[in-house]
């Protein structure tokens, strides 16, 4: 617990990280929020996307959240400004109850903001590309 907020981080059995899973479900159908990051980690299932002319494999577990809760995805950035951190927020996706078409439009978007802000291209983005 932070701040009263309760933050998990997602890691350990299977067990406990479908048990976060549907923490994070309930949590957003009670008008709470849930950030979570696209990069697979530990994700056992992950989505292919199109992204920059090859493939972005991202972690599928909040394309399921956000379609089983119903909630669009809004996705975030975050990067160093001097000493400071500055967000940079997208518009909210649609929900869809296609967790591709989500992952697609994630994907589309990352790749919009790395257009915009080449320095920000990481080498954990390159490894979660592929080209075909």
């Amino acid at each position: 617990d932070i701040g009263g907020r309760n933050v998990a981080l997602v890691t350990g059995s299977e067990q406990q990280r479908v048990a976060a899973f549907y923490r994070a479900v309930d949590r957003l159908r009670t008008g709470g929020f849930v950030i979570a990051a696209l990069d697979p980690g530990q994700a056992e299932r992950r989505i292919a996307a199109p992204f920059f002319g090859g493939t972005i494999h991202l972690a599928a577990g909040l394309f399921a959240i956000a379609r089983i809760a119903k909630v669009p995805i809004v996705p975030m950035a975050a990067r160093w400004i001097g000493d400071e951190i500055e967000i940079i927020v997208g518009d909210p996706l649609p929900v869809s109850s296609d967790e591709n078409a989500m992952a697609a439009a994630a994907a589309q978007w990352l790749e919009q903001y790395l257009r915009d802000s080449p320095g920000e291209l990481s080498g954990r983005i390159l490894e979660l590309m592929h080209h075909d």
